[in-house]
């Protein structure tokens, strides 16, 4: 009997160590480090603690897991999440769920959060889609169902998210909680919008919670007949009861199939509402077709519908109380700034400057690699540039290798690339190596020897010699190809043409 209690606490002691992450112990002061796609996984085992918190430490690629399982599946006590997640400003790609086997869940990459707390965390490129005869799941890209008094704060979210429940780019359901300071660039499509479905860019359904300083920009739609209490907006599809939503926009466009009333501008279907609106723009312009902000068609004062330029004016905003860098009048905690585009939340800045690779000489062009820059400033990088100095001749595009063209043969050159996002273009990496463009010969290097090209004093003929006998391409300064000819030796080829 001895024996057997001695295994018992021996067990007791290694449970803890199994999961033991990167470092720290769980606590507020010493949180578990996440640093892989390992670390993250093992978040599950302290499902139900509301006194374990956790550290993201770097980046992190889940594409080793696919599908993902969300951390978090259901209400039960050892199946939500209710400790506290930092991203400490990093992010997460190559998540990716295709759930159709569970009843009643939270789809996301958490699933059912309970009393946590969730912060400043991106998820980029994310590919998370549910389906389930019972329409009754909440998917959204970070959280599915958020509920309880839990915390979502500094968090973004890019890709797809695809449910036929109630679907939101960020949340799916938010229900007693509160979400600050985030937003979305995520499509959203209902694949089967009936009676029981919502579907908003950011937001699926908001039932007595906070929304505040957030907003959302990707496609929505529904792909089927919306019906009964369904509800489908730019930013929230449903809204109940004591819901206080303020300082939020959206700017995504609403493709809907169905007939529904409950189609708004900003929110779909509201329902029992005793909270308010404050100073909630959507973007009248790119959804023409839609004549009210709120799909019950009252016209709430807070709900206000715009065009694409007014919404890139930041007096539109500072007018409507919001708080913006640069003016004092509304606070001084600075939530939103504004550039050329839409106002962004002033915790993202443009990226930092990528890591420079090598630079390939060609035929008037440049072939340029680089790898992504550590930080993309909280908001996913659309494009690169890469610029050459001399010159300043620009080649764009959305991963590397880049090919800068229109090069100068005989003129050497270094390159810098930078990193754009929806904030802005970040700083320069340093120079490339220095590579000199020149004409093709149109002969393999390894054929080079023993060869000789030159030209004839007499006449516009070019003299080949050494080639017993193959094939030759000519090309002229500007890169184009002359002629080809097949060649015995010392024979001639005109190219006065």
């Amino acid at each position: 009997m001895k024996k057997f209690f001695t295994l018992i606490f021996f067990l007791a002691l290694s449970s803890r160590t199994l999961f033991a992450f990167s470092g720290g112990d769980g606590s507020a002061s010493t949180p578990f480090l996440i640093t892989n796609a390992s670390d993250l996984n093992d978040v599950r085992n302290y499902l139900g603690s509301s006194a374990v918190c956790f550290k993201q430490t770097a980046d992190i690629d889940l594409s080793s897991y696919n599908p993902w399982t969300p951390l978090g599946t259901s209400s039960g006590t050892s199946t939500k999440f209710c400790g506290v997640y930092d991203g400490d400003n990093h992010k997460i790609t190559g998540l990716t769920i295709n759930s159709t086997s569970l009843a009643n869940p939270g789809t996301g990459l958490f699933g059912y959060v309970y009393g946590g707390t969730i912060k400043n965390l991106g998820i980029e490129g994310a590919s998370v889609s549910y389906y389930y005869a019972t329409n009754s799941g909440y998917t959204g890209i970070l959280v599915g169902s958020l509920v309880s008094s839990s915390l979502i704060q500094n968090c973004y979210t890019t890709g797809n998210c695809t449910g036929n429940g109630t679907v939101g780019g960020l949340v799916g359901l938010c229900n007693s909680s509160t979400i600050q300071n985030s937003y979305s660039t995520a499509d959203v499509n209902n694949s089967n919008v009936n009676a029981t479905s919502y579907s908003g860019g950011f937001l699926g359904s908001a039932i007595i919670s906070i929304i505040q300083n957030c907003f959302c920009t990707g496609k929505i739609s529904g792909n089927s007949t919306l019906s009964g209490s369904a509800g489908l907006g730019s930013f929230v599809g449903n809204v109940q009861t004591g819901t206080n939503i303020s300082y939020c926009y959206a700017s995504g466009k609403i493709t809907n199939s169905g007939t529904s009333t409950n189609l708004g501008g900003f929110a779909g279907r509201i329902y029992s509402f005793t909270g308010t609106f404050t100073s909630c723009f959507w973007n009248n312009e790119i959804n023409s077709s839609i004549t009210n902000g709120a799909g019950n068609g009252t016209a709430y004062g807070g709900i206000i519908g715009a065009n694409t330029s007014t919404m890139k004016t930041s007096s539109t905003y500072t007018n409507a109380g919001w708080d913006f860098v640069g003016e004092t009048t509304n606070g001084l905690n600075n939530y939103w700034n504004i550039g050329t585009g839409y106002p962004y939340l002033n915790w993202c800045t443009a990226p930092g400057a990528p890591t420079i690779g090598t630079a390939t000489a060609g035929n008037a062009q440049a072939s340029v690699t680089f790898t992504a820059p550590s930080a993309n400033g909280g908001n996913a990088i659309t494009g690169y540039t890469v610029t050459s100095n001399p010159g300043g001749l620009t080649g764009t595009g959305t991963s590397s290798p880049i090919t800068v063209s229109g090069l100068t043969n005989g003129t050497t050159y270094t390159f810098t690339v930078t990193a754009t996002n929806g904030i802005g273009t970040g700083t320069a990496s340093t120079p490339s190596n220095a590579v000199t463009p020149s004409v093709a010969t149109g002969i393999d290097d390894a054929q080079l020897d023993g060869v000789t090209i030159y030209p004839n004093p007499v006449d516009d003929r070019l003299y080949i010699k050494g080639v017993d006998e193959g094939e030759i391409a000519v090309y002229d300064m500007g890169g184009c190809k002359v002629i080809a000819a097949i060649l015995a030796n010392a024979q001639a080829v005109d190219v006065s043409g």
